[in-house]
């Protein structure tokens, strides 16, 4: 029998990934109004180059991606409870050439998320652009 906590978890992540389609298609929309919040958020850590960040609810990946672009050779591992938005963020990371993912599956019984590790990216993404960090 499940608790109730665990029926939320549930529903929450069922939710999040029948969303995620939609999250994938108006994605960078969506990062483009954020970009002031996840820009502040991004200093506001003081990173370094070899820092390592831990995104957690990351949905599509934000502001983590965003980071691992500014700082590549840091770590930046994100995390979500919605399997399905974690995908799309993967699927971004490919498209700004980070070099690697990895994955670690979501196990409902233990009530883990899920996960992904993104090593600093192979090339600059929108996210760099005309952004100078000392």
């Amino acid at each position: 029998m499940t608790t109730q906590l665990e029926q939320i978890r549930d529903q929450q992540q069922e939710t999040w990934d029948r969303f995620s389609p939609g999250w994938k298609k108006w994605d960078d929309l969506v990062i483009s109004w954020i970009a002031p919040v996840r820009d502040a958020l991004i200093d506001a850590a003081r990173l370094r180059p070899s820092s390592h960040l831990l995104d957690v609810a990351s949905g599509t990946g934000e502001p983590g991606l965003s980071a691992a672009a500014l700082f590549p050779e840091g770590r930046v591992t994100i995390t979500d409870l919605a399997p399905k938005m974690l995908k799309v963020a993967e699927e971004k990371a490919g498209r700004c050439r980070s070099s690697t993912a990895a994955s670690t599956p979501s196990r409902r019984d233990s009530g883990s998320c899920s996960s992904r590790t993104c090593w600093g990216p192979r090339a600059s993404s929108r996210a760099s652009r005309g952004r100078a960090r000392a």
